[in-house]
């Protein structure tokens, strides 16, 4: 029971302060991470937009690939492009700067927007070949959410359940060892590093909430 209670001490989201302390942690958060989540938010949509016209040139030399680009690719690519400007536009308002709430409504609907994009091509591209390259961008997302952003440790957990969930329901489309034994044995579930991912995405956030609380206290 005591080793129970430890692991969830340690392992648990780190408890809030009382009352106005912990608003003015959030406040101070928030304003903290500011510049390097503006910053982040004009940086996504770039890349976004560069593996779009990566896809365009791609489709322009390659003719067998050029219905699924116009058909399939190109309408999620630009419904994506779409969503994730919208979260850089929410970035640039005021309220990032001084309040936690809305900066992890941002970080969320950013990180969503190029997660779905990313799975939903995985389902619309032919199996496997096509399927492994968005999914590698799946893991670029994960590392862009636990790494950079600098969430806290609550969305973060939310953004896992939500993705983990959606990505099994996607993945169970597919029948990996449906493929030749030799590719089978090569690419396991491709839930395996997407879970590794987050669980240690999740360690990482956890441990920067716990040094970002000690450091305010020492400050305050």
């Amino acid at each position: 029971m005591k080793l129970t209670n430890q692991l969830r001490t340690r392992f648990s989201p780190p408890q809030p302060f009382s009352g106005e302390i912990e608003q003015q942690f959030l406040r101070d958060y928030s304003a903290k991470h500011a510049t390097r989540r503006k910053l982040l938010s004009v940086i996504a949509p770039c890349i976004c937009l560069g593996y779009f016209l990566f896809d365009g040139f791609y489709a322009f030399y390659d003719t067998a690939f050029r219905p699924a680009f116009f058909l399939k690719i190109a309408p999620l690519r630009l419904t994506g492009t779409s969503a994730i400007g919208l979260s850089t536009w929410m970035v640039f308002r005021p309220a990032i700067n001084h309040s936690e709430h809305y900066a992890n409504l941002c970080g969320i609907c950013g990180v969503v927007a190029t997660y779905f994009m990313l799975l939903a091509l995985t389902y619309a591209m032919p199996f496997p070949d096509e399927y492994f390259y968005y999914y590698d961008g799946m893991l670029l997302v994960l590392l862009y959410l636990f790494g950079l952003t600098k969430l806290l440790t609550k969305p973060v957990l939310l953004l896992i359940i939500i993705l983990l969930l959606f990505s099994a329901l996607t993945f169970s489309a597919y029948d990996i060892t449906s493929v030749k034994p030799a590719y089978a044995q090569e690419h396991e579930s491709p839930m395996v590093f997407l879970s590794i991912f987050c669980g240690i995405g999740y360690l990482i956030a956890l441990e920067q909430e716990h040094i970002a609380r000690k450091a305010f206290l020492r400050e305050t």
